[in-house]
């Protein structure tokens, strides 16, 4: 199992399954359980207003946002394992100006993902450039209690031992 760290509202973005993909400048061949890392990082004006317009967003949409599972910007955790995701695919960025979303009636070329199909949430949720690299995360499951952690942001790091015994407590839990 690995890790990945993200700055907040990020993280919290990706438990609350309103950011599905992990943009970034590097690929994996990773595939497999993510364990999603919010850094210690306090967030800014600018990533609070990110956060509050990602939830307006999600709830226009049907995303099923109850107010009680949503917390205060200022209550986002920090330093801690927030989710759960399963890493299913990799994929190079690509711009096709002119092009509407859905425009591809089947997949994208193979290995591409067209940043165009992606929605005006997920677009704002990430940096969307050709190029770079869209980490597409499923069956996100929050985490009920936080987990401390120190990490670091960068590559994906392997979850210790004692890490993957919490996070599978909590799945348990729920299930």
């Amino acid at each position: 199992m690995k890790i990945i760290t993200l700055h907040q509202p990020w993280a919290s973005l990706v438990a609350l399954e309103l950011k599905r993909y992990e943009t970034r400048h590097w690929a994996t061949d990773y595939r497999g359980p993510l364990l999603i890392h919010a850094a210690k990082r306090v967030m800014g004006f600018s990533e609070r207003q990110l956060y509050l317009s990602a939830i307006e967003d999600g709830r226009k949409l049907g995303l099923g946002l109850p107010p009680e599972k949503v917390p205060f910007a200022e209550q986002l955790p920090l330093g801690c394992i927030v989710a759960i995701a399963d890493l299913t695919k990799c994929s190079q960025m690509m711009n096709l100006p002119g092009i509407v979303v859905g425009w591809f009636e089947a997949d994208p070329p193979e290995g591409f993902t067209i940043i165009q199909d992606k929605s005006a949430l997920e677009q704002a949720v990430g940096l969307w450039e050709p190029g770079r690299y869209a980490l597409q995360l499923d069956s996100v499951r929050s985490l009920s209690e936080p987990i401390p952690f120190k990490s670091r942001q960068g590559k994906l790091l392997d979850a210790p031992a004692d890490i993957v015994a919490l996070v599978n407590e909590q799945l348990k839990e729920v299930a």
